[in-house]
């Protein structure tokens, strides 16, 4: 077992109303880095979509930028689990964010000349390893906070990411398009690694502020790590579908500037539509039913936009599209915390292993669409197969998991794993008698079997999806029912009840 320090705000997840109370400032500080790192990250997208001149070095930065994702959560995971390298303080050193500037500039440089396009590409790898990573160690800190703050503080990220683009496009976008020149447009690089530094400094802050909390709270040992293959499912089909999207997109309007305020558009949209999806902090257990009533039209009607868009259409393509990559990739970051912490896992392996996976996924429909768009396929029929395709993996991806409780067990939230105090069997005989004799509800027939299976009432919120003051609610009347005035009597009723079923 992996023994960690938490940040000492376990404590709110057990009190329901915290999301009614401000967030902490480490927390604040966090969120806003992550956003900043978003927009840093964004921008040298865009900014080399704008200045690079042909689409084939377009198309391979891209590709690039998404393998970089795809690498930095394998190195991540492999250094975790085979090493014991201490992951967080590297990759928010401050050697880190001296490498990421050097890279930033040199990446600049070798924009300026055609025939150097290829080396820029290597610099968008490396920037793009090291931002993935950074996305990552953020959410292994988010993952150590109470989880009523977590929706918050991820649609911080998300307007944090999509006001600050918006604002600062038209600095990045002040040159001549296919044409950068390093001595015209200097305030572009200055502004660019002022980004850099913020998000490192805020991050770095949030982080320090929230350690601080990590001697008021005892170590968690983290079990053993088990990939969840329906998360990852998700992650990639999903991915899929986002990569033909932002492929196909570039094409719907051909003046980058012009969807500057459509895409910004569709980023607020995308963050407000996660925050009132997810603002109520007490839903744990119920991401896969927010994500099927949201996430799942908005990605389809995202798609069969695509090829209804004409010039009229094309910015009400672009804002939904935008509006759904960015609502996904923030359930997704919310359902990696999730797993971490209900499942006790490293939240590092999580993140990482599922970084790893939606990036490959975007590189592949990004550079299926490509191909397409290569071949002078791209016409209505082909639009019509490209569409029943990404319907079929995302129905796929959707509804074959079931309920959220079916959900919990695939994503490796749960375990179907025998009672840690008694048999099963004598359990539920002896369950069931209570029941019967004392006339306990189905409810508190249930509560009090997980009682007797040596469960705590906060992992009975977490399974029956209910909140603390409903267990709460439900143990006062079994004890007045069954007589007892505490937990340690109410066990002891269990437990000689049992040895009786056994002696039978």
């Amino acid at each position: 077992m992996e023994r960690v320090q938490t940040y000492g705000l376990e404590g709110e997840d057990k009190q329901q109303p915290a999301e009614r109370e401000p967030l902490p400032l480490g927390v604040v500080f966090l969120a806003l880095g992550l956003g900043v790192a978003c927009t840093w990250w964004g921008v040298l997208h865009e900014v080399s979509f704008y200045y690079m001149a042909t689409y084939d070095a377009q198309a391979n930065n891209c590709f690039a930028g998404f393998l970089g994702g795809g690498v930095a959560g394998l190195l991540l995971l492999g250094a975790r689990c085979f090493t014991k390298i201490p992951l967080e303080r590297i990759v928010q050193s401050f050697g880190v964010v001296v490498l990421d500037g050097a890279v930033l500039v040199l990446f600049y440089m070798l924009l300026q000349h055609e025939r150097t396009y290829v080396f820029a590409t290597m610099c968008y790898f490396v920037l793009n390893v090291s931002f993935f990573s950074l996305v990552s160690v953020c959410i292994a800190n988010f993952s150590r906070i109470g989880f009523s703050y977590v929706p918050r503080a991820l649609a911080i990220v998300g307007v944090t990411y999509a006001v600050l683009e918006l604002v600062s496009q038209g600095l990045f976008f002040e040159g001549e398009q296919f044409a950068f020149s390093l001595s015209q447009n200097m305030i572009i690089v200055v502004a660019h690694l002022v980004l850099v530094v913020a998000s490192f400094l805020l991050i770095r802050q949030g982080s320090m502020r929230l350690a601080k909390r990590a001697a008021q709270s005892a170590p968690v040992e983290y079990r053993a790590f088990k990939p969840a293959p329906a998360l990852l499912v998700v992650a990639l089909f999903y991915s899929i579908v986002f990569g033909i999207v932002h492929n196909l997109a570039s094409g719907i309007v051909d003046e980058p500037t012009l969807k500057v305020l459509p895409s910004h558009i569709g980023l607020l949209l995308g963050g407000a539509v996660f925050y009132a999806s997810y603002f109520s902090g007490n839903m744990c257990g119920r991401i896969w039913t927010r994500f099927r009533q949201v996430s799942f039209p908005l990605t389809m009607i995202s798609f069969i936009l695509l090829p209804l868009s004409d010039q009229y259409m094309a910015n009400v393509s672009v804002v939904v599209g935008e509006c759904a990559t960015l609502n996904f990739y923030l359930v997704f970051l919310l359902a990696c915390v999730a797993i971490s912490k209900r499942a006790c896992f490293d939240p590092i392996k999580v993140s990482a292993l599922g970084i790893s996976v939606a990036a490959s996924g975007f590189l592949f429909g990004d550079a299926l669409s490509s191909a397409i768009r290569s071949l002078g396929l791209l016409h209505l029929d082909a639009m019509v197969y490209l569409t029943a395709f990404a319907f079929v993996i995302l129905i796929a991806a959707t509804f074959w998991t079931g309920d959220d409780r079916r959900a919990a067990l695939l994503w490796g939230m749960e375990e179907k794993r025998a009672p840690r105090k008694y048999d099963d069997v004598w359990v539920t005989q002896r369950a069931e008698s209570l029941v019967e004799q004392y006339g306990l509800s189905t409810r508190e027939g249930e509560i009090l079997h997980m009682f007797a299976q040596g469960k705590t009432p906060q992992q009975i919120t977490e399974e029956l999806f209910i909140t603390m003051a409903t267990v709460r609610s439900h143990t006062h009347k079994i004890h007045v029912k069954l007589g007892v005035h505490s937990h340690a009597e109410l066990m002891s009723v269990i437990e000689e009840g049992t040895k009786e079923e056994k002696g039978r």
